[in-house]
């Protein structure tokens, strides 16, 4: 297995010689960008015929909606926002004026029994880093709405617990989800449910969360502060780091923007913490689950 699964401020380097569809993306011109180990998508600021508004390569996402748009483009999706990719990597959601799409791999099942096309008033949309499984948190504070991407897989087994069971997350203003657990902040106060506990209390402005196979983190004061599973390292923040501006969680490592650098932390298994020199000034840091 190759460093392309180190990181996506590298990715914005190393997919462009991956695939010709990305070859011809202009860098400056991504708005958003996600990754799974299969496959990326993008969203473009500015966007022609042949260059269409949300790019994806690798994995075919195909061009048919699970659930099919009423006032989207049917290639190009135009106004598709907050995306994320499901069902292991196969299936690309997002956000148009408060309701949800899907292409690709239809999800097997949701937590309500509902159809995605029910969602209206969504505000935040999140898949877990494998893609197994999403939630949506609408705006006026109802039930949240989970489902799950992929066909072969079955509802996380969480233990007592699930988002439901937290009303504060009702109204949360973050949202992140790992494997086989989540993490929300709402008004500043971070609530947790599955298989890891919530951080201790702390005094903090929190800006940004991310979660990865079993761990969490967040931006709080421009620190990091991490817990959850640390089987390698990938909660021990190194010391000394500050004026952090944007995190990413891979399964089993931790990656962040410090002053124009990217630190790393955690599994090195495939030298996915192994930061090529010369990386300085990244736009984006998007890390796959590997």
């Amino acid at each position: 297995m190759n460093k392309f699964y180190l990181l996506i401020g590298i990715f914005l380097i190393s997919v462009f010689s991956f695939n010709s569809n990305a070859s011809m993306l202009n860098i400056d011109s991504i708005e958003e960008l996600v990754v799974s180990d299969e496959m990326g998508c993008a969203r473009m600021k500015k966007h022609t015929q042949s260059n269409k508004k949300i790019t994806c390569w690798g994995h075919q996402v195909g061009t048919e909606p699970i659930e099919k748009p009423n006032n989207l483009a049917s290639i190009g999706f135009s106004d598709l926002k907050n995306l994320s990719l499901g069902g292991s990597g196969s299936s690309l959601c997002g956000l148009s004026k408060g309701k949800v799409y899907c292409f690709g791999t239809k999800y097997s099942s949701t937590s309500t029994g509902k159809s995605i096309s029910e969602l209206k008033n969504v505000k935040i949309l999140a898949s877990s880093k494998r893609g197994y499984h999403s939630c949506a948190i609408k705006k006026n504070g109802s039930e949240p709405f989970c489902w799950v991407n992929n066909t072969s897989v079955s509802w996380p087994s969480y233990p007592s617990t699930f988002i439901y069971d937290i009303p504060e997350l009702w109204e949360a203003d973050m949202l992140s989800l790992g494997d086989s657990h989540g993490c929300g902040v709402t008004n500043n106060k971070i609530y947790c449910w599955g298989k890891i506990k919530k951080p201790a209390n702390f005094i903090g402005k929190i800006t940004a969360i991310e979660s990865g196979s079993r761990h969490s983190c967040v931006i709080s004061d421009s620190k990091v502060i991490c817990w959850g599973s640390n089987s390698h390292g990938q909660v021990d923040v190194p010391k000394g780091l500050d004026n952090v501006s944007e995190i990413s969680l891979g399964t089993h490592h931790s990656c962040s923007i410090v002053n124009n650098n990217v630190t790393c932390w955690g599994d090195n298994s495939y030298g996915q913490i192994d930061v090529p020199l010369g990386l300085i000034n990244p736009r984006m840091l998007v890390l796959p689950h590997k």
